[in-house]
């Protein structure tokens, strides 16, 4: 622990004590992710406050700007979400009070992209922003909403995992709190009705998507809203807020896509029941449901009924979930049912008519034993119903007749309601009936017929209970011996002859067949049924012929797969083949787990040993599987099986995982085996042909097939000559077996790869020992399926390691050139211009290991490009300078320095217009102007006067023809020019000597030369003002201590020389007197801080300007009404939370030394000859004096 504490002090102190430099320091505590304890957080506490006391700035500014500092760094794109100490310093500040909680929720609501959840999150459980403030900035930004519910939704999709589990709870509960909750007092004030409403809408959305979702893909699992009501989020909000939630999303689910009609209801309704919907789909309406009592839910399908339009499938599966779920279900189902009835027939309205059959036949679906909905049906009218209404009645009955099953129409004639003794109501039914008949004349069904037709799903059900019921307990289950004794028909004429259907017989016997034999010998089996039963199984063994014995079991017995998998090979028979792989089927059964049905994804680990360890003998099974491929291929036997039996152990998650991982590791080595290669080829054509059906699988950031993520560039070693040449074997033996089966659909990646290697190797000396391997390369119908886009080349040329390259130096310029010219030429010159500039930037950006890649080529292909093909278009704004803003936006402008070393090598036209032809678009020369004003001249060089040399050079010839002037590139150019003209006599000698002394990157405090003042006043002044330059910059590098030694020796040379004090009055920097527009030529900061250092070196020589030279009082008062200016700007953009990176900070505006400077200036005043104060009072500067300071002036001079 103590060399931990040192570790983190050693980094603090060099860190903290240049905070205020504009550097990033909470990165480096972000990085720091050792176990964390009170001492440590202590101590960098303890370091942040000293810092701040050193630099006498209040430590609640300073601990915020440290925080809103490392929250930059997390929700920035170089760092790793994680930041542990970070978390805990914050956390520590926030309980203490020690932060502007507020500044730090602006900067990150102000971000122009959605923060990382995990940052967000983590930040509002410590107390330092509020999730729901964010939550309310983000409301107004479509772009950002989109980003909740596309990163809420792949949440809820991803496998179960406890932390991505946790935090989509909390950002549900989040969400949830503000559509539904009650929000305290402080939040009211803040949250906006819109932005309730947009929480809602956003639910609904992500809602939407999950539904869609669910019955896209029947395999996948969804649980968004599984165990939220006992998840520890639920603190956020209450359970009556979940509730309302929960059935707003029921809600939408019955009223989503009302799209189908009632006559299909009618028809497909017995399809849309608990169990037969997709198991997924059932589960997330039974989340919905988990916290939410029947009768609201009834209640609002009551109110949804009434007032909007109904999926009825939705619906429907939603009443039979509830029918399943809830003990209480079925008997509030009737009421609600009996209820719909009643008002249908009170109003005469056909939709609750409607409604109330269908649900009725709903509820009975789920129980088809019991003779539920003909029971209801003969009990919907009674003696109080009216003619009108029984007339109402038997029109929709009449209207439906036709699209009704069977068992309905059985049940509606079974079962007649009450017939009013009135009017013409028994004429009505009597002419119901005979449509009935008829109907039920063309399904050509009898009465038994159809109470089969019911029950028959039911057994099915019963008799797979039974099964699974013995399976797991080996008993007899008591509901089986309760139908053989208290239900014997049944038992005897539906229950068994479900059971007995004749089948063939698994060896060893399965749970069925150890079923039957338990009831035979129980007694509960009459013997002719299981007599009848053997007869059946023997008879359909013997329809399949004895096959000639072959040798595939070992000595004892058993079964060997390695041997099997020889003879599947091996066989020539179809027939047979496809017998000895049912065999291999079962071996592989009993060796290896099939598909778990919760099982979503396989997460992938290239680790050999890893999964060897784990899936020891599905490796081995891969290993012969692979065998038994390479000796296919080499007997040239695979056209057509191969693909049955690569699906046969695709069954087996744990060998496909092994299978991924030994394909994986073989195309990684480059193994040299052209046998292997062939091998591999077939291996890899059957991934990409079966992709559609294995699991997805999950590798780092990728999500996908296993095909797609085997042949993604950036995943393949394709940089070193070694390596192209193997994969140019492999993917031409691919392509061949695809070819062969006319499949080349299926492999458009590696058809794609295949190419790009092949104009390599044509246009280096290796084509003659790879001739046979790029033949393929002019086959029309592979051209036609592959695709390799500029973009998609340039990536994969950057990838090159240039030494390493199959391509000389110069066959690849030539490769180079050629490729643009015969493959790219219809793309337009500024997109491919723009194309290859970004993968150049990109490829530098993200070269880690810093190899020598091919980025100097395509640099030299881009010059050819630009110098020799003008883009037409003459309106378009430059591309370069687009680009540009475009990188800095995306990666911050630390990318300047780089941006600037490629720039440079292209024409300078390049910056303001597209072709050297192109007269300079104002919208491109504004874009330039600010850029150089506002940006490079601070940024590039921020404590020089003007910009270095290659850069000014650089921007005046892209500028010319503009016809109007940028200051600080006019002022560069002029200082260059005299520089490099090396004047070593007259006036202008002492400039130049100024230069090399005092300019501000230059000088050096052992440095004591000195000049000789020339004589000239505009040129003495120019020199004087670069000691002035001098000095800020020696400020702004933190030596505070003391005073270059030039400062002390120029002031007996301005008290001889008058004329030199002007450099350091404020007039003469940002007033009338200047002789250049220093405001347009010095960096900001520079400028804010230059009326401090001017005011600091004037008092400094008050002993010897005071008495001798009559302006001085003057330049000192202009000072220190300037820097008070600067001073009051910088406190109210500090109490404002705005930007001070433009303003001096550390020990310059702490009040100490304020007050002390005040202190020194009315000093001054009180000593300073009564002329010169009367000289000062005519000065405008007296006039913007201080009050204080006039009084003592005026009292003086009376």
């Amino acid at each position: 622990m103590a060399e931990a504490s040192i570790e983190i002090q050693r980094k603090a102190n060099s860190l903290f004590s240049a905070f205020f430099s504009k550097q990033v320091i909470s990165t480096e505590v972000i990085k720091y992710q050792d176990e964390t304890d009170d001492n440590s957080v202590a101590l960098v506490m303890s370091i942040l406050r000293a810092d701040a006391e050193k630099s006498k700035t209040p430590f609640k500014l300073y601990a915020t700007q440290f925080v809103i500092q490392g929250v930059k760094a997390l929700t920035g794109k170089h760092f790793k979400l994680e930041g542990n100490f970070f978390y805990v310093l914050a956390k520590k500040l926030a309980s203490q009070g020690e932060i502007y909680n507020k500044k730090i929720q602006d900067v990150i609501n102000n971000q122009p992209a959605l923060a990382p959840f995990q940052v967000i999150v983590k930040l509002d459980k410590i107390g330092v922003i509020s999730i729901i403030l964010y939550f309310q900035s983000c409301s107004g930004c479509s772009s950002k909403l989109s980003a909740w519910v596309d990163s809420l939704f792949v949440l809820s999709c991803s496998p179960p995992n406890p932390q991505e589990s946790d935090l989509l709870h909390y950002l549900l509960t989040v969400v949830i709190h503000i559509g539904f909750g009650e929000l305290s007092a402080d939040l009211q004030k803040n949250i906006s009705g819109q932005t309730l409403k947009i929480a809602v809408s956003l639910l609904n959305d992500l809602t939407r998507l999950m539904w869609d979702f669910l019955w896209e893909f029947p395999e996948k699992e969804i649980h968004a809203f599984d165990s939220l009501v006992d998840s520890q989020q639920v603190m956020f909000c209450q359970l009556s807020s979940l509730q309302r939630c929960y059935l707003e999303q029921l809600s939408f689910i019955i009223s989503y896509k009302p799209e189908i009609k009632p006559i299909t209801a009618i028809k497909s309704q017995h399809e849309w029941t608990y169990f037969k919907s997709p198991k997924n789909v059932v589960n997330l309406i039974t989340q919905l449901l988990i916290p939410l009592e029947v009768e609201n839910v009834l209640k609002k399908v009551d109110e949804i009924l009434n007032r909007y339009e109904i999926n009825w499938k939705n619906l429907l599966i939603i009443i039979s979930t509830v029918q399943a779920c809830y003990p209480t279900g079925n008997q509030h189902l009737k009421a609600l049912i009996n209820s719909l009835m009643q008002r249908a027939l009170e109003n005469l309205q056909m939709e609750l008519l409607l409604a109330s059959f269908l649900l009725a036949r709903q509820i009975n679906a789920e129980h088809t034993s019991s003779p539920h909905y003909g029971a209801w049906f003969s009990s919907i009218t009674s003696s109080s119903t009216t003619s009108k209404q029984f007339a109402f009645l038997l029109k929709f009955l009449s209207n439906t007749v036709r699209h009704e099953p069977s068992w309905v129409l059985f049940a509606h004639r079974s079962n007649p309601p009450f017939i009013p003794m009135m009017d013409n109501c028994r004429t009505l039914w009597t002419d119901y009936t005979v449509l009935v008949r008829t109907r039920l004349e063309d399904f050509k069904l009898k009465q038994s017929t159809d109470q089969i037709i019911e029950e028959d799903a039911t057994v099915v059900k019963e008799v797979g209970i039974a099964i699974a019921t013995f399976e797991k307990s080996g008993r007899i289950s008591n509901a089986v011996i309760e139908a053989a004794i208290f239900r014997k028909p049944y038992f005897i004429n539906k229950f068994l002859p479900m059971l007995l259907k004749p089948r063939r017989v698994p060896n060893p016997p399965d749970a069925l067949e150890e079923l039957v034999e338990e009831l035979k010998k129980s007694g509960k089996i009459p013997g002719p049924h299981y007599e009848a039963y053997r007869a059946a199984c023997q008879q359909l063994q013997k329809e399949t012929p004895e096959n000639e014995p072959m040798d595939w079991q070992m000595s004892d017995g058993k079964t060997n797969y390695e041997i099997l998998m020889n003879h599947v090979i091996r066989c020539k028979d179809e027939r047979q083949q496809s017998l000895l792989i049912e065999q291999l089927d079962g071996i592989l059964g009993s060796l290896l787990s099939h598909t778990n049905s919760s099982t979503t994804v396989i997460d992938f680990n290239p680790d050999a040993d890893e999964v060897a360890t784990r899936n020891g003998l599905a490796c081995k099974i891969v290993k012969h599987w692979i065998l038994s491929i390479q000796t296919a291929c080499f007997a040239a036997n695979e056209p057509d099986w191969m693909n049955r039996y690569f699906l046969l152990f695709c069954r087996y998650p744990k060998f496909v995982e092994s299978l991924y991982v030994h394909t994986w590791n073989f195309i990684h080595v480059c193994n040299e085996d052209d046998d292997m290669a062939c091998c591999y080829g077939i291996v890899i054509l059957l991934l990409c042909r079966n992709s559609h059906i294995l699991l997805p699988v999950h590798y780092r950031s990728f999500n996908g097939t296993f095909s797609e993520l085997l042949m993604r560039e950036d995943q393949l070693v394709l940089d070193r000559k070694e390596s192209m040449t193997f994969y140019l074997r492999l993917l031409y033996h691919t392509l061949m077996a695809a070819k062969r089966r006319k499949e080349l659909a299926n492999v458009r990646l590696a058809s794609s790869l295949y190419l790009w290697l092949c104009r390599r190797i044509m246009h280096s000396s290796k084509i003659s020992e790879f001739k046979k391997f790029v033949g393929l390369s002019k086959d029309m119908e592979l051209l036609k399926e592959a695709d390799l886009p500029a973009k998609k080349w340039l990536r994969l040329e950057m990838a090159v390691v240039a030494d390493a390259d199959v391509l000389s130096w110069c066959e690849r310029s030539g490769y180079l050139h050629s490729v643009l010219k015969t493959e790219y030429q219809d793309v337009p010159a500024t997109e491919l211009s723009l194309l290859i500039l970004d993968s150049v930037m990109k490829g530098i950006l993200n070269n880690s290991v810093a190899h020598a890649d091919c980025s100097k080529d395509l640099l030299l292909l881009l010059q050819y490009l630009l110098y020799n093909d003008q883009p037409a278009s003459s309106e378009s704004p430059a591309w370069l300078i687009n680009y540009w803003m475009q990188l800095r936006h995306e990666q911050g402008k630390d990318v300047d320095q780089l941006m600037w070393s490629i720039v440079c090598t292209l024409p300078p036209y390049l910056l303001s217009r597209n072709s050297s032809y192109q007269p300079i678009q104002d919208t491109s020369f504004k874009t330039l102007a600010n850029l150089i004003e506002n940006e490079w001249r601070n940024t590039v060089t921020s404590e020089s006067a003007w910009l270095p040399k290659y850069i000014a050079s650089h921007l005046l010839r892209a500028l010319e023809g503009a016809f109007l002037d940028i200051p600080c590139l006019r002022f560069s150019a002029q200082i260059h020019r005299l520089h490099d003209n090396k004047v070593v006599a007259g006036a202008w000698a002492s400039l130049d000597k100024a230069l090399d002394v005092f300019h501000p990157l230059m000088y050096d405090l052992d440095n004591d030369e000195t000049i000789d003042w020339s004589g000239v006043a505009e040129v003495d002044l120019l020199a004087s003002q670069l000691m002035t330059l001098a000095a800020v910059s020696w400020y702004t590098k933190g030596n505070t201590d003391k005073w270059p030694g030039f400062i002390e020796r120029l002031c007996p040379k301005i008290s001889a020389n008058p004329g030199l004090l002007n450099a350091w009055k404020m007039p003469y920097w940002t007033g009338e007197d200047s002789k250049f527009p220093w405001i347009q030529i010095l960096p900001t900061c520079m400028l804010n801080l230059l009326p401090f250092v001017i005011l600091r070196v004037l008092i400094s020589w008050s002993d010897s300007l005071l008495p001798t030279t009559p302006d001085y009082l003057d330049a000192l008062v202009t000072a220190h009404n300037q820097w008070i200016q600067v001073t009051h700007s910088f406190i109210d953009s500090a109490m404002g939370h705005e930007n001070q990176s433009n303003y001096p900070v550390g020990q310059i505006l702490d009040f100490c030394t304020l007050g002390r400077m005040a202190s020194d200036v009315e000093q001054i005043l009180g000593r300073a000859p009564i002329r010169s104060l009367k000289l000062l009072q005519q000065y405008s500067c007296f006039r913007a004096m201080e009050a204080d300071y006039q009084v003592l002036v005026r009292k003086r001079c009376s």
